[in-house]
């Protein structure tokens, strides 16, 4: 159990949240007065934002598969397990949100500590704090289940503890922040694949940014702290699980990709106005020329080369929406913020007019693109998921649910069987999954399924005995038919084999997110993504055998 700990979600989020508050101190000690309540106002602001904006949304790869890894982390740690044991039951989907809303609520603050740090000027700093608390794709991703979102949070909070390892005054305190630092940056590497790319910037901080004044011995050691994640991460995560991956990124077509995104206003989301505040790049190039203009030309290229190196590899993925794009350019939020925040010196020195119409202007900016977090719940796989959490509470407890998840070797993740997990280590569903499959159709991008499945054929001895059974017939049903009106081979034999009895069922026009979801990942099954007038139909069946014809 002591072992335990040392992997324990909440006991980590603890450790990282005690030195966030002593580096916070620290660095606020040395500032004006008016700092503190001004960070602590834009957190407030900032929580403030994403709890009346943001929907809970699943939009994520892999969804109904993938968890945050702190909630992962916290989920099947002892003080989460003890916690559990006191009476007290929370649905998995809940603690991945909820876990992304705190970290989101809470980045202003390592972005704060990050920024001072980088452009040594504290308004700066609160200043890049506030746009993150005030940006919209930021707020309409902080409920959602997407990894980057814990990426940036701790990404930051890695580069701010990389400077102060660096650069504080006291010898026992820059060991404890490089004793910090590999544990924290093996956390961000893991979060996602390409987060491999923060180590040439993080070298690039050492040698480049930070200043003259650090001795070279420093230098070296924190640069074999930060090596040593990156090289283990590049040898047991990314070469063995993402191999093919790493080729086709590094090939000519990411290149190409990136061009094409650079002009294209729609998932070029910086420039994307309905994603994007227009002021923001507006500021991103003032501020660069301001710190062009102001001596700090090591900075601007920096900055401008990390935005770049970052737009590039994320342009590995060309997705089919804007939201899609918009999710991978999270990554992009932080050289962005920087950017933008450097303008501050030069617009204070503007007019009273044009300085209060700046400020307004920001502050209305969540309002007038609340339209693009809403939009979230017009897609098909959130549509799905409203129904599914809806159906919690009409589906007894124990009962046996069979989920349709594909053909063979083209699974995709078991809706009910998510919606149904509570988090917890040997915490049980709060009904038995029974997953459907149909006849193989590839060999690629299965998933290996942790619960009972079965062909049709098997289903009649997967529900033996039991009073309640039930068959949700999904998207996946409607994706892997021959078209949008007719459903997977198994699915209409569900029909054919067992009375089914209609319980509940939601109508929707279909408006596709991801289409590696709504087809599978052995080629469409359907060629049209997004049909403006087909109708989509989810429905729960209660299961019934079928009575044996009465002989004469």
């Amino acid at each position: 159990m002591q072992l335990a700990f040392l992997s324990d979600g909440l006991a980590l989020a603890a450790v990282a949240a005690c030195y966030l508050t002593i580096l916070l101190i620290r660095v606020l000690r040395r500032s004006p007065g008016w700092v503190a309540p001004t960070l602590l106002g834009t957190v407030a602001l900032a929580a403030l934002l994403r709890a009346t904006i943001a929907r809970e949304a699943i939009l994520t790869a892999w969804t109904y598969i993938r968890t945050v890894p702190l909630a992962q982390a916290i989920s099947t740690g002892p003080v989460f397990e003890w916690l559990v044991g006191q009476g007290r039951s929370v649905y998995l989907t809940d603690l991945i949100f909820d876990t992304n809303l705190v970290l989101a609520c809470l980045t202003p603050l390592p972005l704060f500590l990050h920024s001072n740090f980088l452009l040594k000027d504290v308004r700066v700093a609160v200043a890049a704090a506030f746009l993150l608390a005030i940006l919209p794709v930021h707020i309409a991703f902080s409920r959602s289940d997407v990894y980057f979102i814990q990426s940036l949070f701790f990404s930051s909070l890695a580069f701010a503890t990389l400077y102060s390892a660096l650069t504080d005054p006291s010898l026992r305190w820059r060991q404890i922040s490089l004793l910090f630092l590999g544990p924290l940056l093996w956390t961000v590497f893991l979060a996602r694949p390409l987060n491999l790319a923060f180590f040439p910037l993080l070298l690039a901080t050492i040698f480049v940014t930070v200043g003259s004044e650090v001795p070279n011995q420093r230098r070296w050691i924190a640069a074999l702290v930060v090596t040593i994640p990156a090289v283990l991460d590049l040898l047991l995560n990314l070469f063995v699980g993402y191999g093919s991956q790493v080729g086709e990124g590094l090939g000519l077509k990411t290149i190409t990709q990136a061009w094409r995104m650079l002009f294209d206003l729609e998932r070029n989301t910086v420039l994307n106005t309905d994603i994007t505040p227009l002021g923001i790049p507006i500021l991103m190039a003032l501020g660069l020329r301001t710190l062009w203009t102001g001596g700090k030309r090591t900075i601007a290229v920096y900055l401008l080369g990390w935005f770049i190196a970052f737009f590039v590899t994320h342009a590995y993925i060309f997705p089919f929406r804007a939201t899609m794009m918009a999710r991978y350019h999270l990554h992009l939020v932080v050289p962005t913020i920087l950017m933008a925040a450097a303008a501050l010196p030069r617009v204070l020195r503007l007019g009273t007019v044009w300085r209060a119409t700046i400020a307004l202007y920001l502050l209305a900016s969540p309002v007038l693109h609340i339209g693009f977090a809403k939009n979230v719940e017009n897609f098909s796989i959130q549509r799905e998921f409203k129904f599914l959490t809806e159906l919690r509470s009409e589906i007894p407890q124990g009962c046996v649910v069979v989920d349709y998840v594909g053909p063979a070797g083209c699974t995709r993740g078991p809706r009910l069987e998510r919606i149904g997990a509570y988090a917890g280590r040997g915490q049980p569903s709060r009904w038995q999954s029974v997953l459907l499959i149909g006849a193989a159709r590839g060999s690629d991008g299965g998933r290996p399924m942790p619960k009972q499945v079965v062909t049709t054929d098997g289903v009649d001895a997967a529900i033996d005995g039991h009073d309640c059974a039930l068959f949700y017939e999904g998207n996946l049903c409607r994706s892997y038919g021959n078209s949008w009106s007719d459903l997977a081979p198994a699915c209409k034999r569900m029909h054919e084999v067992f009375d089914l009895a209609p319980i509940r069922e939601s109508r929707y026009t279909e408006h596709i997110y991801d289409p590696a979801d709504a087809r599978g990942l052995c080629g469409p099954a359907t060629t049209r993504y997004d049909p403006p007038t087909d109708e989509a139909t989810l429905r729960l069946y209660r299961i019934k055998r079928k009575s044996a014809p009465e002989t004469q």
